[in-house]
């Protein structure tokens, strides 16, 4: 009988190590699983966080760019416009100088004419 109740009690001693066991590997296996979705979840939020950066960039970036060929459209019109107003202040000119130059001759001319009449009438 003491056989009996000592074959018993190493049986309910191997169930219940068993069981110990089987709740720390239980455990175990739940804290990896644990780590390892931490582990994934960290790694989404990262490069869900590096996406959102290297979007703010390329739009900061693009923004950048658009600014910068806008400075330098606006800056090609001026320069062009000025080049043009150069232009035509200087064809304005010119035509101002040939314009002055006809004038005075006109009043040469004229002036030549009316002296050799007064001089003709005198006479």
């Amino acid at each position: 009988r003491e056989d009996e109740d000592h074959s018993d009690r190493k049986k309910k001693d191997r169930e219940d190590e068993d069981h110990s066991d089987n709740k720390k590997t239980k455990k175990k296996d739940r804290e990896e699983e644990d780590h390892s979705d931490n582990k994934k979840k960290k790694r989404k939020d990262r490069e869900d966080e590096d996406h959102s950066d290297n979007k703010k960039t390329k739009k900061k970036d693009r923004e950048e760019e658009d600014h910068s060929d806008r400075k330098k459209k606006k800056k090609d019109r001026e320069d062009e416009d000025h080049s043009d107003n150069k232009k035509t202040k200087k064809k304005d000119r010119e035509e101002e100088d040939h314009s002055d130059r006809k004038k005075k001759k006109k009043d040469r001319e004229d002036e030549d004419h009316s002296d050799r009449k007064k001089k003709k009438k005198d006479r």
